[in-house]
């Protein structure tokens, strides 16, 4: 799996390719007089399928677009305008469906301006063969003059709305069950707000009372999650559209990149080491750098300096190091963090949680021998148990093939990979206990300049690269506020 960004020159008809199992965006033109941005799609083993039983089941690209005037230092957010003379795409067109999004959340295409869209199938398939279309966008951007454009893609997976469980049985002091007694799962099977306790029909968790509110995030409405955590190169391209203020934010907090500074001596930012740390590339273009504006990064893992070569780590998962990283990051993509229901249900979907299961589905777990780490082509040799990897970063999807299966790939239930293993993922909580009682579906706004969203939570669960801790109802992970030095991945939600 490949995630790559070149960057488009309004009125140049330069491409520009994002990989995601091997999707491919090629902008074709920018109008400057009309506005439209014409793309183009490839997409190789997309899937949609609908079994017996009436459940759905695809993947789809999340496209959003970053703008900025020539004149101008910021990279802003395109709105994308659909509706009756637009001219843009509005449900089907070719082989796909369109769904756009704000920041409030899913509003169906009508006349209007929208930050997103997510593309998916129109038709059924199994996960083989290409699809291809061509889409004209037609593009807000206020003000600007000979823009130049940078479009992002993202392989996202459909969750659909349905009833779910939460905890696997386990007895440890902070798992999710049912009250009444015993350490049965509590099955999510509304939107309604949840009463926690340890009296029947309640949630309890172990810590005490209280209630989560109907506004939180339960899992039980459909949501898209990303496929994969974010690549280390989809963060070297965000990081070279931040200001230098937002892009010291971003790396190591012991690192200083604010403006004065003017040589770095730990280069590799994401891991403040002069060498490289788990498999993080992502360093400025140079030692020394320029005393203001903001600094270039690039992806070299092979550490000469050349920049994204095939063993520079640019497909690896970026390890950021606090849950504020990873949230202003989000916030900036107009996605949102997942919650504790939403990684239970993406994991082990609809089926009767096993105790102790990891994202394949089962308590077996062997951990993979690595050929060309870091490398584009990097590889694991299969194994017949899921594949634990605990102490770095990989390749995002290294461990699916043609013809693996969903314990041999590491998969969830709904597709989406490395959800118990490589880095560890990040969650907002179950509500009260964790400071995110105003934590809502609500969107980022794509404008880091104004902070997170009151919205947002103010503490996240992030687990620990361990194996007890890469379960499903991973009941010892930590606690963290949105600075704590707890490295994590990157993977958002919209809903």
């Amino acid at each position: 799996m490949k995630n790559r960004i070149l960057l488009l020159v309004a009125v140049l008809a330069l491409p520009l390719y994002n990989w995601a199992n091997n999707v491919q965006c090629s902008v074709t033109n920018y109008n400057t007089t009309t506005g439209v941005l014409s793309v183009s799609f490839s997409w190789d083993n997309s899937w949609g399928i609908t079994t017996a039983g009436g459940a759905t089941f695809t993947d789809g690209v999340l496209l959003f677009i970053k703008y900025k005037d020539n004149l101008d230092p910021n990279w802003r957010t395109a709105s994308i305008a659909v509706g009756s003379g637009f001219g843009s795409p509005e449900g089907g067109a070719g082989n796909f469906y369109y769904s756009y999004f704000t920041q409030s959340g899913f509003i169906p295409p009508a006349a209007g301006a929208f930050d997103k869209v997510i593309v998916y199938r129109e038709t059924s398939n199994a996960g083989t063969g290409t699809v291809s279309t061509a889409a004209d966008f037609n593009m807000y951007v206020p003000g600007a003059v000979n823009p130049s454009f940078k479009v992002f893609a993202l392989e996202m997976v459909a969750v659909p709305t349905g009833a779910f469980s939460v905890g696997d049985g386990n007895t440890g002091t902070t798992t999710l069950h049912a009250g009444g007694g015993g350490y049965n799962p509590y099955v999510v099977s509304s939107n309604n707000a949840i009463t926690v306790g340890s009296n029947a029909g309640n949630l309890n968790n172990g810590v005490g009372g209280g209630t989560v509110s109907a506004a939180f995030p339960k899992g039980y409405s459909s949501f898209w999650m990303m496929k994969y955590e974010l690549s280390q190169e989809l963060y070297m391209t965000y990081l070279n559209c931040l200001t230098r203020t937002q892009q010291d934010a971003a790396i190591h907090p012991s690192i200083n990149l604010l403006v004065g500074t003017t040589t770095v001596a730990n280069t590799y930012v994401m891991s403040n080491s002069a060498a490289p740390l788990y498999n993080q590339g992502i360093r400025p273009l140079s030692s020394s750098i320029p005393v203001s504006g903001p600094v270039t990064f690039i992806c070299d893992l092979s550490g000469d300096y050349a920049g994204s070569g095939v063993d520079d780590g640019q497909n690896n998962a970026v390890r950021v190091n606090t849950p504020g990283a990873a949230l202003q990051f989000l916030d900036w993509a107009g996605m949102r963090p997942m919650s504790g229901f939403e990684y239970e249900k993406a994991c082990r979907g609809t089926a009767t949680p096993v105790l102790n299961e990891y994202a394949w589905g089962s308590t077996d777990a062997f951990t993979p021998t690595t050929t060309t780490s870091g490398n584009a082509a990097e590889n694991y040799i299969p194994v017949s148990d899921g594949p634990l990897v605990t102490s770095t970063a990989v390749r995002n999807g290294v461990f699916a093939t043609s013809t693996s299966t969903r314990k041999q790939s590491g998969g969830s239930y709904y597709g989406i990979m490395e959800l118990s293993n490589s880095l560890p993922e990040l969650n907002a909580g179950y509500g009260f206990e964790l400071g995110t009682t105003a934590f809502t579906s609500a969107l980022g706004d794509g404008n880091v300049t104004n902070g997170l969203p009151a919205t947002f939570p103010t503490k996240l669960k992030v687990q620990s690269q361990t194996a007890a801790n890469n379960r499903v109802s991973y009941y010892t992970a930590t606690t963290s506020t949105l600075t704590t030095l707890t490295p994590c991945a990157i993977r958002g939600v919209i809903q």
